[in-house]
């Protein structure tokens, strides 16, 4: 990405999502702070420090073997089987409201393990392209009046930074290069050195369950399941 480009048009953006996606584009496509973790079946895991943050960043990275329209795909399925072939510990979900054609609020709930109550989040989400082709998935945390802090026995997760950027691979047909960079902090009583490790364990396991599941057959998916997003280009301001 070019340098600059974060700066692009921030009239066409709704208001919260100006500082995400500064952060989002610093967090994928810069290298200041990480320091290699893990580097296993061609996927290369980052972390690094925040100030502020108890919690970690996460970056992954790695070229998997499907069409980047397959993963876009992936990450706007409604059907609770297709989004636990890349998430597991996914229980339930909806789309709270839209905001535009590529702008949504979403809730989620997690399963609870062991003694681990579920946590849920409420984000904001966000579907961009830029100018030189990649797709931007963006995830924040936010509130909404639908689903306050604490409902349904969940404890509430903040969702600091979530991330996933898709490149096709011009020339390379049926290939993709995909990142996602995680910065959660899920709340509740767990000693921070054990997040940061749970985060970190499952880090390169991800990144092939969403290849594996952006391979898979799609179920057939109603127009009421959830929120479609088209990506909003990116471009110069004149």
């Amino acid at each position: 990405m070019r340098r600059g480009e974060s700066d692009d048009l921030w009239n066409t953006h709704s208001k919260p999502s100006k500082q995400l996606l500064t952060d989002a584009m610093e967090a994928i496509f810069k290298d200041d702070g990480w320091q290699r973790e893990v580097e296993r079946d061609g996927v290369e895991i980052f972390s690094r420090r925040v100030d502020g943050s108890r919690m970690k960043q996460i970056r992954g990275r790695g070229k998997i073997k499907c069409e980047a329209e397959a993963v876009l795909r992936l990450f706007q399925a409604s059907s609770v089987d297709k989004i636990r072939e890349f998430n597991p510990m996914y229980d339930e979900g909806k789309d709270i409201q839209r905001i535009d054609d590529h702008t949504k609020i979403s809730w989620s709930k997690t399963h609870g393990v062991a003694l681990v109550k579920p946590r849920d989040f409420v984000t904001f989400v966000q579907l961009l392209r830029t100018r030189n082709g990649d797709y931007l998935i963006l995830n924040e945390s936010t509130n909404h009046p639908k689903f306050p802090p604490g409902k349904n026995g969940c404890v509430r997760a903040n969702m600091l930074l979530g991330a996933n950027a898709v490149r096709p691979l011009h020339g390379q047909k049926g290939e993709c290069e995909f990142t996602f960079v995680q910065h959660v902090d899920i709340g509740g009583s767990l000693p921070t050195w054990l997040m940061n490790r749970i985060m970190l364990s499952d880090s390169v396991k991800f990144v092939k369950r969403i290849e594996k599941a952006a391979r898979s057959p799609f179920p057939r998916q109603s127009s009421t399941d959830g929120v479609e997003m088209k990506p909003l280009q990116l471009v110069r301001s004149k």
